[in-house]
């Protein structure tokens, strides 16, 4: 692989939110060929994106829970 290519990489890592460290392994596992291993570190990166995803969903439900009880009550006192 050239550096071309793994400044590239680098850069797609990057805008996906991985870490320095994932991105140096990951570097590493394309210079080995280690596929597999390439794989299993976005799916992790993935899961723990969807985790984060799923906390900040769980908030937007509770502030939208809020918001419209209190449109309910403006409206009952209208």
């Amino acid at each position: 692989m050239n550096t071309e290519q793994d400044v590239t990489i680098h850069q797609y890592l990057k805008d996906c939110g991985c870490d320095e460290e994932e991105i140096v392994k990951y570097l590493a596992y394309v210079e080995q060929g280690g596929i597999k291993n390439q794989i299993f570190i976005l799916v992790r990166h993935r899961k723990r994106l969807l985790n984060r995803l799923h906390g900040i969903q769980k908030k937007l439900d509770c502030t939208d829970f809020i918001i419209r009880q209190l449109e309910q009550e403006l409206s009952a006192k209208q």
